[in-house]
């Protein structure tokens, strides 16, 4: 299987809502407005193609993003330094267990250290549980530094340190 990472282009949006859609409830729903805010606030929104197929996403924004989330605002109110937060990161069911999602955040760890950006972040849900997430954050270094509630769910706020 040959595997590349890219940004997205307009062409990508039904495939990026399609593997959204699979991703649920592992990640918000995307409606048009929500999608079209991460496309502006995100700097970085890309995706991985295995064999020419779309296998997957990962927008993320750095801590200067006008983006109004409440796990969003957590991280800035936490950290000084500069971080990556990652608001979502999918893979569509086809290609989940490959290791697809580990060369996306891979891909997010040499953009960081590039930029100089200590540190990348996310939340994954802690009630109702997303064992299966929580196991691949852990797996790649992630630590919990708190929990929050939030839209009626309550997430683990995590943290890789990069730099």
């Amino acid at each position: 299987m040959l595997s590349k990472i890219r940004n997205i282009t307009h062409r990508d949006t039904d495939v990026i809502f399609q593997i959204n859609s699979e991703s649920i409830p592992g990640v918000s729903a995307f409606d048009s407005e929500y999608y079209n805010l991460l496309v502006r606030e995100c700097g970085l929104f890309r995706l991985i193609e295995v064999d020419s197929r779309v296998a997957g996403y990962v927008c993320a924004m750095n801590r200067f993003a006008t983006y109004d989330g409440d796990e969003f605002h957590w991280f800035q109110s936490h950290f000084r330094e500069n971080f990556l937060y990652v608001d979502q990161i999918a893979v569509s069911q086809l290609h989940r267990g490959k290791g697809f999602g580990r060369a996306l955040y891979e891909n997010l760890e040499t953009y960081a250290i590039q930029k100089k950006i200590a540190h990348l972040t996310c939340e994954v849900n802690y009630k109702p549980i997303n064992a299966a997430s929580r196991a691949f954050h852990a797996h790649l270094g992630f630590k919990e530094l708190g929990r929050l509630t939030t839209r009626g769910i309550v997430v683990s706020l995590l943290a890789k340190n990069i730099g």
